[in-house]
């Protein structure tokens, strides 16, 4: 068998599980030979079309640095790509002990949330500034995150763009089993709860708006480090009845397709997946204008509402508008739905292609 085009090196996560699936499918189309490979998966290897999935077997990336060189050393791919950024450093040691070049893909700010981060992990930008000056190049999800990472690195290998595949199909697929609301209007939000997601601005431009929303909902899909400070938040405003945080969950669809308006409050974003599954699923969205993805994906407030970050007055009058005014949105969400499928899985596969022609091992 011929080596892959790209391996992808990655941790199993919930968002990047769907991300490798949709592109499998993307390769698939192609007829190109794509191998995905978990640090964490179950040791094997399962075959779907021209993708391989493969386990490494191992819990932790730092301990993983000897089986993905041996991956490598077998199977020689013409060109790695490695996310999340805890996992590049150590894909990147592997690729050079097996002469395999590696990509770092971003889809994070290097030093954004430190604090919520163990201490053992505060030591990774000095490893990721010390392994990404010696790649062939670096690619980030958006044209924000690249500047972030030129500005980081200094001295800096190519950096290169290469987005998201979101795979439409599916997600309005699994959004058709839409499921009931328990109150006239539905906020959705999405995502891991941290600071840089910027939910406590949400809860209080929610608060500052008051009984003038009307009969009301937030859902909050996720978890993370700043769970207990928001709920903590929430009941000090006095929306306990009114907001509910759900947690993670597998299939975020049916919740997402039920909302009225799918709000992204973010500080930071590297992409802004949550924004582009609401976007392929028909629901109005209000982002702000953050550093990173969400502004080029709502095309600088063409497909969406934007405002400014850490703005709650601005947020709460911006969600005010939109309940009052649905049909307002219509004309966006009719361009987002266009929007998002220049983002196909298909799309995607071809620009990893084409890194692997410009910095892949010789054939």
């Amino acid at each position: 068998m011929r080596p892959a085009d790209i391996a992808l090196v990655t941790q199993s996560t919930g968002a990047f599980d769907r991300i490798a699936r949709w592109l499998s499918r993307g390769f698939n189309d192609l007829g190109a030979r794509l191998d995905l490979v978990t640090i964490d998966g179950p040791s094997g290897m399962e075959h779907d079309g021209t993708t391989r999935w493969i386990g490494l077997g191992h819990t932790r990336a730092v301990r993983s640095t000897g089986a993905i060189a041996s991956y490598f050393r077998s199977n020689r791919p013409t060109l790695a790509l490695s996310s999340p950024e805890f996992v590049s450093p150590y894909v990147l040691f592997a690729g050079r002990r097996a002469q395999v070049p590696v990509i770092p893909w971003e889809a994070s700010f290097v030093n954004f949330g430190m604090s919520e981060l163990a201490p053992r992990k505060r030591l990774l930008p000095t490893l990721q500034k010390r392994t990404y000056r010696n790649a062939p190049a670096v690619a980030a999800v958006s044209s924000d995150l690249l500047d972030h990472l030129g500005a980081f690195l200094g001295t800096s290998p190519p950096l290169e763009l290469v987005e998201n595949p979101v795979d439409v199909d599916e997600i309005r697929s699994l959004g058709a089993r839409k499921e009931s609301k328990t109150a006239a209007v539905r906020l959705v939000a999405c995502g891991r709860i941290s600071v840089h997601k910027g939910y406590d601005v949400l809860i209080e431009a929610l608060a500052e708006a008051g009984d003038r929303l009307g009969d009301w909902e937030l859902l909050v899909l996720g978890t993370g480090p700043g769970r207990r400070a928001l709920r903590e938040q929430i009941v000090a405003v006095g929306l306990k009845d009114r907001v509910q945080i759900r947690g993670e969950v597998q299939d975020p669809y049916p919740a997402i397709a039920s909302a009225d308006l799918f709000v992204h409050p973010a500080r930071r974003e590297g992409f802004g997946l949550a924004i582009a599954e609401a976007m392929a699923l028909g629901v109005p969205v209000i982002s702000t204008t953050c550093p990173g993805g969400p502004r080029r994906l709502l095309r600088g407030g063409g497909a969406g509402v934007l405002v400014p970050p850490d703005d709650a007055g601005a947020l709460s009058a911006a969600i005010l508008d939109a309940i009052r005014s649905p049909t307002s949105l219509a004309p966006l969400v009719e361009r987002a739905a266009m929007v998002v499928e220049e983002y196909s899985p298909k799309a995607c596969a071809e620009r990893m292609l084409e890194l692997a022609d410009r910095y892949g091992r010789p054939s």
